[in-house]
């Protein structure tokens, strides 16, 4: 199974601006429907983040505009950290 990592950049509070976080997380959850395990991953991420579709009229009012979008392919050789990554373990 392939894995993909994709960044994109944002601008927020523009006049022209037309996403806001509710648009952005229901194309996320479109694009992972197809793979029950990434959605179940996604889905428990936000709500570790403390996200509440109870908020979404709020979460509405902040509008941005993806301004640069990159998709990288994540294979062995893709950068990590690990606990190997740190000297002295992982900081608590």
């Amino acid at each position: 199974m392939c894995h993909y990592l994709k960044i994109k950049s944002v601008v927020g509070e523009e006049r022209e601006a037309s996403i806001n976080l509710p648009i952005l997380i229901n194309l996320c959850r479109e694009v992972l429907k197809e793979d029950v395990e990434a959605l179940s991953k996604f889905e428990n991420a936000l709500a570790v983040a403390g996200y509440s579709p109870i908020h979404d009229e709020e979460y509405s009012e902040f509008k941005f505009r993806i301004v640069d979008e990159k998709l990288y392919e994540v294979t062995d050789e893709f950068p990590k950290l690990t606990a190997d990554s740190f000297i002295n373990g992982v900081p608590a």
